[in-house]
């Protein structure tokens, strides 16, 4: 400690930084205690938002299972003689019913009340999909499966109404901790049931926007502050019924007082910290913050890859030395840096060549796809940054052939369908490779898209248009054109001018037009070359 204190005495910068301290000791300290005390009470706000957010979703998805383990129990007793049901068999069932074919209905358990069944829902039942009602503006949810699968019984469908609190779980709901919590469960009709019958039903389905989705809210009950989340369930696809929420509440004081308690301590804290603070001079604020201000904004500068950002600090301190160093450190970044870019082209390069050596067809294949697409990408008047992202995705859009095949690759007679299957599976190994690198994020959806059609006929995800990235559609074009271009085992490769031909005629099928027309002005001025060069590629052009 005395060392520490005796260094602080002798460095100029830990003077005026015990300097600072005691002039403006009071108002860090008060704002600390401010911020303190703000952050914990927000962090606890988020973290009760977050565990309630998981509590709606364990209790939606619990409904949800529970709904479904109805269906299951439900279609068994359709499968059975009425005579034969026993009551373990109708737990949380309050009514259980027949309908015959002329749509009369033979109650079996209780007596049963239906809703309607309309033209949609009887399309679901004969599909053999159940159907899910909920009676508006009550509490009674009814299920509705299909029996024509059963030849010995001459009934359509077996409908029951749930009992909503078994469904949702209510009676086995319990606190987290010393916080109490209620749960409501929300349908179509807005909220249904209520662990708490108290609850403003209408109030709390206002709130939660419908009962739709995920979110959380806030409101005042009681004059208290309560917070709460809803979470739904997905469950239309299973019965075509949009929404099955349930939501969770809790009173917000409950949630900050430990917050409160921290704000009481800090306080005391503060007032003691207070009482030994002294006052100094804001001019050694101002020759402290000035250098750290310049060397901030250099700082920033480096971040953004500017790297002849230099600082000049003439303190005569440690400042000083401490700008000295970054400009030094500044100097030595921008020359790796530059190494760094040269070794990146010269690996992406190795790796193009690495690809093509996988078939003795493909050699020099990437290598010249990038070149026709930064030739495209210029006709397309793209800026040098875009020009330089195509060549290195150019060079690297086949890397996922490494995972094939070689006596696929190099086959000499056409790919049979389940060879081609396993080639057009290269996009996406090949998106898989370069995903854990971050600098390759930029070239994803080039190696991924660079075999999707304009028409959406393409592959691997069958994009169209525009939902194909513009990368992706100027590959496209580039690759199939050296493809055409070049010798295959099974066949002779076209003269330039068929293959622009064709591609020309692929023009709003295979390829975006306005990549296309770009093709050709390259093709035209000869920036797309074929290489060797023959007689041919002047009448192409």
């Amino acid at each position: 400690m005395a060392a520490l204190q005796w260094t602080l005495v002798q460095s100029r910068v830990g003077r005026r930084v015990a300097t600072l301290f005691a002039l403006s000791g009071l108002v860090p300290l008060l704002l600390l205690g401010g911020v303190t005390s703000w952050m914990a009470s927000n962090n606890l706000l988020q973290q009760e938002q977050t565990r309630l957010r998981a509590l709606a979703k364990e209790s939606a998805m619990a409904s949800l299972a529970r709904l479904l383990d109805a269906e299951d129990r439900l279609r068994a007793l359709a499968a059975q003689p009425v005579d034969t049901i026993a009551p373990s068999q109708t737990r949380g069932v309050v009514a259980l019913a027949r309908i015959d074919r002329q749509g009369r209905i033979a109650n079996v358990v209780g007596r049963l009340d239906p809703p309607t069944i309309d033209g949609a829902d009887r399309a679901r039942l004969e599909a053999g999909r159940a159907v899910m009602h909920q009676r508006p503006g009550g509490e009674r949810l009814y299920l509705v499966v299909p029996t024509s699968g059963v030849a010995r019984y001459d009934s359509t469908a077996m409908i029951a109404e749930l009992e909503l609190r078994t469904l949702w779980g209510f009676d086995d709901l319990t606190g987290d901790g010393a916080v109490l919590r209620e749960w409501c469960a929300a349908a179509d009709t807005g909220v249904i049931a209520c662990t708490d019958d108290a609850i403003d039903r209408a109030a709390l389905s206002r709130l939660i926007g419908g009962a739709s989705g995920v979110g959380t809210f806030e409101t005042r009950r009681a004059d208290e502050d309560w917070m709460g989340a809803y979470w739904s369930a997905p469950i239309k696809t299973h019965y075509g019924t949009a929404r099955w929420t349930s939501v969770v509440i809790t009173q917000t004081s409950d949630v900050v007082a430990p917050a409160r308690a921290l704000v009481r301590t800090v306080a005391l804290v503060l007032v003691a910290a207070i009482c030994v603070i002294l006052l100094v001079s804001l001019h050694q604020i101002r020759r402290l913050l000035d250098p750290i201000g310049q060397l901030k904004d250099a700082t920033a500068s480096l971040a953004r890859g500017e790297f002849s950002t230099r600082v000049h600090v003439g303190t005569g301190d440690e400042l000083q030395a401490l700008g000295e160093s970054f400009n030094a450190m500044a100097g030595h970044l921008q020359d790796q840096f530059e190494q760094l870019h040269a070794l990146s082209v010269g690996t992406l390069e190795t790796l193009a060549r690495t690809i093509d050596a996988k078939s003795p067809w493909t050699a020099g294949h990437s290598t010249r796809v990038s070149a026709f697409a930064v030739a495209i990408g210029r006709a397309m008047h793209f800026d040098e940054s875009t020009l330089e992202r195509i060549r290195r995705g150019g060079l690297l859009h086949d890397i996922g052939k490494i995972g094939i095949s070689a006596d696929i690759l190099d086959s000499p007679a056409r790919l049979t369908p389940e060879q081609m299957a396993i080639v057009q599976q290269h996009p996406v190994l090949g998106a898989r490779i370069l995903e854990p690198l971050p600098h390759c994020a930029d070239l994803l959806p080039m190696v991924l898209q660079h075999h999707e059609r304009f028409d959406g006929g393409g592959y691997p995800a069958g994009l169209a248009g525009t939902d194909i990235a513009l990368d992706a559609r100027v590959m496209a074009v580039a690759d199939v054109f050296d493809a055409m271009t070049s010798e295959r085992p099974y066949r002779r490769g076209l003269p330039p001018r068929d293959a622009a031909a064709h591609i020309v005629e692929s023009a709003g099928r295979h390829f975006d037009p306005d990549v296309v027309a770009a093709f050709m002005e390259a093709f035209r001025t000869r920036r797309i070359q074929i290489e060797p060069a023959d007689p041919e590629w002047a009448q192409s052009a």
